[in-house]
C-alpha cells in the first residue's frame, strides 16, 4: 500500500475517476488487478490494454484458456466453438491433451462421450470403443469383422468365442 492514498497535486493515477489512487484502490481490494500490472482491470479493458471478449469485466488473460488461443474456455464452450461433452467446463481437446479423458482411437472425441452418443460401438458396455478393445488386444476378433468375438453369437458357436470351431463340438 502506498504511503499516501490521497489524491494530490503530484498527479497519482486514478484511471477510473473514483477519487482513489489506483494503487491504493488495488491494495485495499476495492478494484481488481488480476494481471498485476498495477492498473485496475476495468481501466485495462477500457483502454484496450486487455481484451474482454465475454464482456464479464475480467480481462481474458486472467481467465482459463487451456488451448492458449486468447479466448476464455467458458466463452468458447458457450459459443459452440469447442465441445465440452462431459460438462466439466474444460474443452474436450484439453481434457484429451492433459490425459484427464481418453481418446483411444484418435478421433478427437472423448471415448465415454463417443460411446454414450452412439458415435462408436461398445458392445460389451465397458466404456471403451470396441475398436480400441480389439487394437489393444483386450478383445479378440478372430474373424476380423471389427466386432469383439465376445459380442458375437454365431449359429453353432456354443462357447461364444465368436467363431464356430472344434471347441463347439464339445457342447453337442
Amino acid at each position: 500500500r502506498p504511503d499516501s492514498c490521497d489524491i494530490d497535486e503530484l498527479g497519482e493515477a486514478d484511471c477510473d475517476d473514483d477519487d482513489t489512487i489506483d494503487l491504493c484502490a488495488i491494495a485495499d481490494g476495492i478494484v481488481p488487478d488480476c494481471n498485476q500490472n498495477e492498473i485496475p482491470d476495468s481501466c485495462d479493458i477500457a483502454n484496450g490494454v486487455s481484451n474482454d471478449i465475454d464482456a464479464d469485466g475480467v480481462p481474458d488473460e486472467c481467465q482459463s484458456d487451456c488451448n492458449g488461443n486468447g479466448q476464455p474456455d467458458e466463452w468458447e464452450i458457450a459459443n459452440g466453438l469447442v465441445a465440452d461433452c462431459n460438462g466439466n467446463v474444460v474443452p474436450d481437446p484439453c481434457d484429451i491433451a492433459t490425459g484427464s479423458e481418453n481418446d483411444c482411437d484418435g478421433d478427437d472425441l472423448i471415448d465415454s462421450c463417443a460411446v454414450s452418443d452412439g458415435v462408436v460401438v461398445d458392445c460389451d458396455s465397458n466404456g471403451i470403443p470396441d475398436s480400441c478393445d480389439i487394437d489393444t488386444g483386450d478383445a479378440e476378433d478372430d474373424n476380423a469383422n471389427d466386432v469383439p468375438d465376445g459380442c458375437e453369437n454365431a449359429r453353432g458357436d456354443f462357447d461364444l468365442d465368436g467363431c464356430v470351431g472344434p471347441a463347439d463340438l464339445g457342447f453337442l
